[in-house]
C-alpha cells in the first residue's frame, strides 16, 4: 500500500519530500496509534479490534483509491493514509493477543517461525511486486484491489473459534502497561536489546543500502535489489528452520538470540569489507536463518513471560517505543553515514551487534532462557 502511494504522489508532483512525507506520515500514525492502543486495548475484545481495524483499513484504500481517480489533492491521500496507519498499528498486538492465547505454550516456536515465514515472504513479495504492478496498472486499481486484501482479512481472522479457545478475561483493575514494562526485568531487557539492534539494523534501510551498493560495490538498483532478495530469502529459511527444529529450539532459547547475535556482527563485518556484489548477496542470504531463529525466540520468550492480559497492550508499547526509535535510528545512521562514510556505518552496526550478544550473554537469566524451565520454576526470571 505504501509503494503504491509514494510511486502515485511522485507521479503527480515530482517531489522526493511529497514521496517521502507518505513513509513518514505511515510512521507517525503507527506510534501516535500503538501508544492509544497500549492504554485502551485492554479494555477492549481482542477479536473485534483485529477484525474491525483491518476493514478500517479497507475503507481508507478505498478512500485513497477514490481520491487517486478524481485527481484530488495529495494532502487528502496523507491524512487517509495517516489515520489507516494510525488504527493499523492496533492490528498486531490484537492478533498476538489472539494467537498466544489460543495455541498451547509447547507450540509457541512452531507458531512464531509459521508467522515469521508467512511475514517475510509477503513483505518479499510486496516490495519486489510493488513497483513492478505501478508499471502494469493503474495506481487506483491496485489500491481498490489492496482494499479488497484487507477486507478478506479481516474476514479470515473471525474464521476460528477463539471462543472455545481463548479463556474469558476477567474484570480486573487495568494497571499502567508502561509500570509492566518496567517491571518485569525479561520485557525490559528484550525492548533494550531491540532499540540497541535497531540503530544497527537502520543500515539496512533502502538509502544506507543503496549508497554502499553503488559508493563500494560499485553496482546499481539491479543488484541493491538482488541483496535485499538475499536477506528476505534467508530470512524465509530461518523461519522454516525453526518450525522444523521448534522442540530443540525451545530448549535453547536464550542462547539462540546470543548466537543470532553474533553471526549477524560477523555477517555484516564481512559484508562491510566486501567489494564482490555476488558475495555480499551471499552474505545476506546467510544472515537471514539464525537472525530469523533469534527473533523468533525473542518473540516466545516475550510471550511467555507475558499473562493474557498483559499481551497485547505490551505488545503495543513495545511496538510503540520501537517504530519511535526507528525514525530517528535511520536519521542517525544516514547522517553517519555521510560525516565517516557508508563503509564505516557498517563496522559501527557489526560492533553494535557483537555488543548486543555481549550483552545478554552476561545476563544468566537470559542466556540460559528455555521454556521447560520456564514451566518449572514459573516466575524466577520475573524480578
Amino acid at each position: 500500500m505504501t509503494i503504491i502511494v509514494m510511486v502515485d504522489v511522485f507521479k503527480e508532483t515530482n517531489s522526493v519530500f511529497g514521496s517521502g512525507l507518505v513513509l513518514a506520515l505511515s510512521s507517525f500514525g503507527s506510534v501516535l496509534g500503538g501508544a492509544m492502543a497500549a492504554f485502551a486495548i485492554q479494555r477492549l475484545d481482542l477479536l473485534q479490534t483485529a477484525a474491525w481495524s483491518t476493514w478500517f483499513r479497507a475503507v481508507c484504500a478505498l478512500c485513497i483509491g477514490l481520491c487517486q481517480s478524481l485527481g484530488l489533492p495529495s494532502s487528502i491521500i496523507y491524512l487517509l493514509l495517516f489515520l489507516q496507519s494510525f488504527v493499523g498499528s492496533w492490528y498486531s498486538p490484537a492478533q498476538l493477543g489472539l494467537l498466544y492465547q489460543a495455541i498451547k505454550k509447547r507450540d509457541y516456536v512452531a507458531a512464531s517461525g509459521s508467522i515469521v515465514t508467512v511475514n517475510q515472504f509477503v513483505q518479499a513479495a510486496g516490495w519486489g511486486l510493488g513497483g513492478y504492478l505501478t508499471v502494469l496498472a493503474q495506481t487506483h486499481t491496485l489500491t481498490v484491489f489492496t482494499a479488497g486484501l484487507f477486507f478478506i482479512s479481516g474476514l479470515l481472522i473471525r474464521l476460528p473459534d477463539f471462543k472455545k479457545a481463548v479463556i474469558p478475561r476477567q474484570k480486573t483493575r487495568t494497571q499502567s502497561v508502561w509500570r509492566t514494562v518496567y517491571r518485569k526485568k525479561t520485557v525490559l531487557l528484550l525492548t533494550m536489546m531491540d532499540m540497541s539492534e535497531g540503530l544497527a539494523n537502520a543500515v539496512w534501510t533502502s538509502a544506507v543500502l543503496l549508497a554502499f551498493t553503488k559508493e563500494v560495490l560499485n553496482k546499481g538498483e539491479a543488484w541493491w535489489g538482488f541483496i535485499n532478495a538475499g536477506y528476505f530469502l534467508g530470512a524465509i529459511l530461518g523461519g522454516i528452520l525453526a518450525v522444523l527444529f521448534s522442540n530443540q529450539l525451545k530448549q535453547r532459547l536464550g542462547l539462540m538470540i546470543v548466537l543470532g547475535s553474533v553471526s549477524m556482527g560477523i555477517t555484516t563485518l564481512l559484508f562491510a569489507y566486501s567489494s564482490n556484489p555476488l558475495l555480499s548477496v551471499t552474505l545476506c542470504i546467510m544472515m537471514g536463518p539464525l537472525y530469523q531463529v533469534r527473533d523468533v525466540s525473542q518473540t516466545v520468550i516475550l510471550q511467555d513471560t507475558l499473562t493474557d492480559e498483559e499481551r497485547a497492550p505490551v505488545t503495543a508499547a513495545k511496538n510503540t517505543v520501537l517504530a519511535a526509535w526507528s525514525i530517528l535510528t535511520i536519521a542517525i545512521m544516514g547522517a553517519l553515514a555521510d560525516l565517516i562514510g557508508v563503509r564505516s556505518v557498517f563496522i559501527a552496526a557489526a560492533v553494535l551487534y557483537a555488543g548486543t550478544a555481549a550483552a545478554i550473554f552476561f545476563v544468566r537469566d537470559l542466556r540460559t532462557y528455555s521454556q521447560s524451565a520456564r514451566q518449572q520454576t514459573k516466575g524466577e526470571i520475573e524480578g
